[in-house]
């Protein structure tokens, strides 16, 4: 599932809009405000399973699409975190944040604003 801070204005987000936000082409929630995705890096099967369900490629394909992209220099990739705690805290400190976490580690602090089937 995908999470955000509980004081962000925004209350749902639709894949599209996900997509655009987690693969560079949008750095703004659709209210305009700043958005700042979040990738974990030290928990490769939470990774692995966001990406395949987001836009159905395996992380390899992600990481070489980043890779690309980041060597043009137009794009930010999602910001890193190394451990899904470090992740809960930056939701919990940043309104801008946007991340994906188990659902088990979501906390009242954070707001779910997209689910996968």
């Amino acid at each position: 599932m995908v999470v955000t801070n509980h004081n962000n204005d925004v209350q749902v987000l639709d894949k599209k809009g996900l997509i655009n936000l987690f693969m560079g082409k949008y750095s703004a929630f659709p209210n305009g405000e700043q958005a700042t995705p979040i990738d974990v890096e030290l928990d490769e099967k939470l990774k692995a399973q966001f990406y395949q369900a987001l836009v159905g490629l395996p992380l390899a394909r992600i990481n070489a699409y980043w890779s690309r992209l980041k060597f043009s220099g137009r794009v930010k990739p999602p910001v890193i975190e190394q451990t899904v705690d470090d992740v809960k805290q930056r939701l919990e400190d940043d309104e801008s944040a946007l991340a994906y976490i188990y659902e088990s580690n979501v906390t009242d602090k954070m707001k779910v604003v997209y689910r996968f089937d």
